[in-house]
């Protein structure tokens, strides 16, 4: 009997309305029908609009009808995903492993080149972590190159592919000819390293903006038995590489505390924010590659950054384990095939928000000027 005044209640309140579908979510939640989170609001909008011409055609009544079904539709597929982080937040710790892109033989500031490389090994060493470098060949092909990537290779690290010139894919004037032609040319560098393998990361993560140029790629790593090396937390630690590098070229004393912190604190918070989108997503904890590249923020903060991981309750795994997730053997359709994997599978099931404050160097500009970094 409650429950018929509670929808009594409900259809009456709708009818004082002649902006019901406006009203709809409000309503719902005076009378305990929960509508919540970024996902349902999303879904229901969506609902609201064909129940709107769905009023015109049939009445009322089978509006309201089709309305109460969709709410507990939305509701349940919302406590389903809900219920799936809750799984993953209560037994399942995120696992992360690193790459490292690019590499460079130059010096940097007052650090030479074969130190600073070496403080980036020392500290993966000291925390007994083994990472991967995908390489820009073009920039180690020369006596100093070789001998970085062969101690890279000493310290049991993975050595993987970047292609040689690190053209951009998505340029209107590229081709998949000469594209996997560059990347066979960085094979001719790295393939007679024995921790070598055959995994293929794009430059700026840009594998196609056309479908028949994604698919003509991907046809060329299939039919050559490469893998795709895949980031799934993007993130703009090279842009705070470049502040700091220029902060050090105008006081070599400065003092880089701010620096440090702020590092740490954007690149955790990257990896919060894929890791929720990724379980929303895929229902269970992956194990995430962190994008990051041979600089300085590198080799002066990379201690720090394991430390914030472990600390946070985070597993850092070696990368010739993670790489075996059956995440990284799927291939997202949307196009343009750009960015993380993680994004991508978002922009391909086209109910999440996209646009992140913290991913944008606009925002990152404003954030560091404020803190005077």
């Amino acid at each position: 009997m409650a429950g018929n005044v509670v929808t009594i209640k409900f259809f009456s309140s709708l009818k004082l309305h002649n902006d019901w579908t406006m009203r709809f979510p409000a309503i719902c939640h005076s009378y305990n029908l929960p509508i919540c989170s970024t996902i349902q609001n999303m879904r229901l909008q969506t609902k609201l609009k064909e129940l709107k011409r769905l009023k015109k055609r049939t009445g009322f009544a089978i509006a309201i009808f089709v309305g109460i079904i969709n709410v507990f539709t939305i509701n349940a597929q919302a406590k389903s995903l809900e219920e799936t982080e809750l799984i993953c937040s209560n037994n399942e710790k995120p696992h992360i492993a690193f790459s490292f892109d690019d590499g460079s033989t130059q010096d940097r500031l007052t650090y030479k080149n074969s130190e600073w490389n070496s403080m980036i090994r020392k500290q993966l060493e000291d925390n007994h972590i083994q990472a991967v470098w995908f390489v820009a060949a073009k920039g180690m092909d020369n006596a100093k190159g070789k001998q970085l990537l062969e101690k890279w290779n000493e310290d049991g690290h993975l050595i993987a592919n970047h292609t040689y010139s690190h053209f951009n894919y998505n340029d209107s004037l590229m081709t998949c000819k000469a594209y996997t032609k560059d990347i066979l040319k960085c094979d001719s560098l790295i393939s007679s390293f024995t921790n070598y393998k055959k995994i293929v990361r794009f430059p700026y993560l840009n594998s196609g903006n056309t479908i028949s140029k994604r698919d003509s790629l991907l046809d060329f790593l299939q039919h050559n038995d490469y893998q795709q090396g895949w980031v799934t937390i993007d993130n703009c630690e090279w842009y705070i590489n470049m502040r700091l590098m220029n902060r050090l070229k105008e006081n070599p004393d400065a003092d880089i505390s701010g620096f440090r912190a702020y590092y740490v604190d954007h690149l955790f918070e990257m990896a919060q924010h894929y890791n929720k989108l990724s379980t929303q997503i895929n229902q269970r904890q992956i194990t995430h590659t962190l994008l990051l590249h041979f600089n300085l923020t590198s080799a002066l903060f990379l201690n720090d950054l394991i430390e914030k991981f472990r600390k946070e309750g985070w597993m850092i795994d070696n990368y010739s384990e993670a790489i075996n997730d059956p995440i990284y053997s799927g291939q997202p359709i949307a196009i343009p095939s750009e960015q993380s994997l993680i994004w991508m599978q978002a922009k391909q099931k086209g109910v999440f928000e996209l646009d992140y404050d913290e991913e944008n160097i606009k925002h990152q500009e404003d954030k560091m000027d404020k803190l005077g970094l």
